[in-house]
C-alpha cells in the first residue's frame, strides 16, 4: 500500500512539476521576449526619414551594448553577456546601420517584411546562444525644416554607398513616402536559461523534498492507523467457540475502523445466536429422543420376562411399534430439516390438484382419526388445481393434520377451507381444529424448533418440528403462513399463495372452443 501511494504522489508530483515548467518556462519566455521587443522599438524610435534621406541616430553613450568596448592598448577587446546586436535593412536587403559588435557579420533575416514581431533562436556571432526579433516598420516622417547644414549634412544618405542612409535627396515638392525598414535586434539567452534552470532545481528539489516528507508522513499514519487493527486481530484469535459472547473493542476507535469493527460485532451477535440456538436444539432433541428410547429399554426388559405371554407380548409390541414410529417421525423431520437448510430442494412444481393431495394426508392420518374419532370436512371446491411443488405440499399437509389430530379433541371436526381466488388471484387453504391447550401467548413461539406447550410434553408422537417444517417449506414454496386463535379456542392456520391453474377437463374444452372460433 505505502508503494502505490508513494508511486502515486511520485507520479502527480512529476505532472505537477512538468506543467509547472511549462507554464513558467513559457511566461518568462515571454517576459524576456517582450523586453527584447521592448528594447527594438526604442532603437525605431530613433530612426525618422526626412526629405534628406534616414537619419538613425544612436548616441553610444545611451546604449554602450552595442559598441565593442576599448580595452587597455596591448590587450584584445572581448564581448560580455551583455553585449547586443542590432542590424538595420532597407527592404531590398541593402544594409543601412548595424551594431559595432558585429563587425562584417550579419544577423538572419527573413527576406519577408511584416510589421508583425517575430522571435527566434540563434547562434550570436560570439558563440552564444541568443533570441532575436526581426520586425517590420516605416520610419517616422520629420516634417519640419531642417536649417542645420554642413556636418549635420555629412550623416544623412546621399547614396547607397553610406551606411547610414541608403536615399538621394528628395525635392522639397515631391510628398515624402515611408521607405520600409527590417530591425533585427538580439542578445544572448543565458539570463533565460539560468533562471529555467534554476526553476527546474527548485521543482526537483521540492519534489524531492515532497517524497521524503511524504514517505515519513506515510509510514507515521500508516503506523498509526493499524495499530488499532493489529489491536483487532489480537483479539480475534482468542476467539472460539466458547467465547463468541465476547466484543471486539479496540483501545482507540478510528472513523475508518469502526464500520468494520461494527459489523464484525453484529456478525459475532449472529453466530453466537445460531451457536446458541444449535445447543439448544441437540439438547431438545436428545430430550425428545431420550423419551421413546427410554420406553423401549423398559419395554424390552419387561417383555423379556414374560415373553411366554402371547397376550401381553403382542401388547408390548404394539407398544414398541408406537415408539418407534415416534422415533423415526422425528428423524425424518430432522433430515428434512437439514435439507432444506442446505437448500437442496425436494421435487419440480408441477400441476396438481391440491384437493386431492390434501384428503390423501387425511387418509394417511386413518388410524389416529378413527381412534379419535375424528371428522374431515371441506369447504370449498371438490377440486383445485394449482402449479407447486408436490413433495413439499405433502410433507406440509401431512405435518399439518398429525398435529390437528394430535391436539383436538375426540369426536371433534378437522375443517380444511380452500379459496380459489382471493384479491391477489391466488388461492389459499386454512385448516381449521379446536385447540384447548393454545392461548393467544402461544402463537409466536407456534413456528420454533422443538417448541410444546407443556401439557403436551407428557407424551404423544410429536417432538415440536412440525410447523417448523411447515413454514420452512411454505417459504420455498413463496407460500405466505399465517396462524389465528379465536376466542372459543379455535385455531386455524393458513397457506396463501398457490397458483391456480385451469383444470386439465377445462384446458381441453378451452382448446376446442378456441378451434371452433378460429
Amino acid at each position: 500500500m505505502t508503494g502505490w501511494l508513494l508511486g502515486g504522489v511520485g507520479l502527480l508530483l512529476l505532472i505537477t512539476g512538468v506543467t509547472l515548467d511549462v507554464l513558467i518556462g513559457e511566461r518568462l519566455k515571454e517576459r524576456f521576449d517582450l523586453a527584447l521587443l521592448a528594447k527594438a522599438r526604442t532603437l525605431i524610435a530613433l530612426t525618422d526619414q526626412d526629405r534628406e534621406g534616414v537619419d538613425f541616430d544612436l548616441s553610444e553613450d545611451l546604449m554602450p551594448e552595442f559598441e565593442v568596448q576599448k580595452e587597455p592598448e596591448g590587450t584584445e577587446s572581448e564581448l560580455d553577456e551583455e553585449t547586443e546586436y542590432f542590424q538595420l535593412w532597407w527592404v531590398d536587403g541593402r544594409v543601412l546601420a548595424r551594431s559595432s559588435t558585429l563587425a562584417d557579420q550579419d544577423l538572419s533575416k527573413s527576406a519577408e517584411w511584416d510589421e508583425t514581431p517575430r522571435f527566434s533562436d540563434l547562434g550570436l556571432p560570439d558563440g552564444r546562444l541568443g533570441r532575436q526579433v526581426q520586425i517590420g516598420f516605416l520610419p517616422h516622417i520629420d516634417t519640419e525644416e531642417d536649417d542645420k547644414g554642413g556636418a549635420d549634412n555629412a550623416d544623412r544618405s546621399t547614396g547607397p554607398a553610406n551606411s547610414v542612409s541608403g536615399e538621394t535627396v528628395v525635392p522639397s515638392d515631391t510628398p515624402l513616402k515611408p521607405e520600409p525598414l527590417i530591425l533585427i535586434l538580439a542578445r544572448g539567452r543565458a539570463p533565460l536559461d539560468e533562471l529555467l534552470a534554476a526553476l527546474r532545481l527548485m521543482l526537483l528539489i521540492a519534489g524531492a523534498s515532497v517524497i521524503g516528507l511524504t514517505v515519513l508522513l506515510v509510514r507515521f499514519a500508516v503506523g498509526i492507523s493499524l495499530r488499532p487493527l493489529a489491536e483487532i486481530h489480537r483479539q480475534v484469535e482468542r476467539l472460539n467457540a466458547d467465547s463468541l459472547d465476547a466484543r471486539v473493542k479496540p483501545s482507540v476507535r478510528t472513523e475508518e475502523l469502526d464500520g468494520v469493527v461494527n459489523q464484525f460485532n453484529a456478525l459475532l451477535e449472529r453466530l453466537e445466536t445460531a451457536f446458541e440456538r444449535e445447543r439448544r436444539f441437540s439438547s431438545d432433541v436428545a430430550h425428545e429422543l431420550r423419551t421413546p428410547l427410554a420406553e423401549l429399554h423398559n419395554l424390552a426388559e419387561v417383555g423379556s420376562r414374560w415373553s411366554d405371554d402371547p397376550t401381553l407380548a403382542r401388547d408390548f409390541f404394539d407398544e414398541m411399534l408406537g415408539a418407534t414410529r415416534q422415533i423415526e417421525r422425528i428423524v425424518e423431520n430432522l433430515l428434512a430439516l437439514a435439507r432444506f437448510e442446505k437448500g437442496q430442494a425436494i421435487g419440480e412444481p408441477t400441476d396438481l390438484d391440491l384437493v386431492a393431495l390434501i384428503e390423501a394426508a387425511w387418509r394417511r392420518m386413518l388410524p389416529e382419526t378413527q381412534a379419535k374419532a375424528l371428522i374431515l370436512q371441506r369447504q370449498g371446491p371438490a377440486h383445485l388445481m394449482v402449479r407447486t411443488g408436490r413433495d413439499q405440499n405433502e410433507l406440509i399437509f401431512n405435518n399439518l393434520f398429525s398435529n390437528a389430530v394430535a391436539y383436538s379433541p375426540a369426536k371433534s371436526r378437522v375443517i380444511y377451507r380452500v379459496t380459489e381466488n382471493d384479491s391477489h388471484g391466488r388461492a389459499s387453504v386454512s385448516i381449521v381444529n379446536h385447540a384447548e391447550y393454545l392461548d393467544s401467548k402461544d402463537l409466536p413461539h407456534l413456528f420454533e424448533r422443538l417448541w410444546r406447550k407443556d401439557p403436551a410434553r407428557t407424551g404423544g408422537n410429536h417432538a415440536g418440528l412440525g410447523l417448523n417444517l411447515v413454514k420452512a417449506y411454505a417459504e420455498q414454496l413463496n407460500l405466505t403462513t399465517t396462524v389465528a386463535l379465536e376466542p372459543d379456542r379455535t385455531f386455524r392456520i393458513t397457506l396463501s399463495g398457490f397458483i391456480p391453474v385451469p383444470h386439465p377437463t377445462e384446458r381441453d374444452r378451452r382448446t376446442v372452443t378456441e378451434a371452433h372460433s378460429t
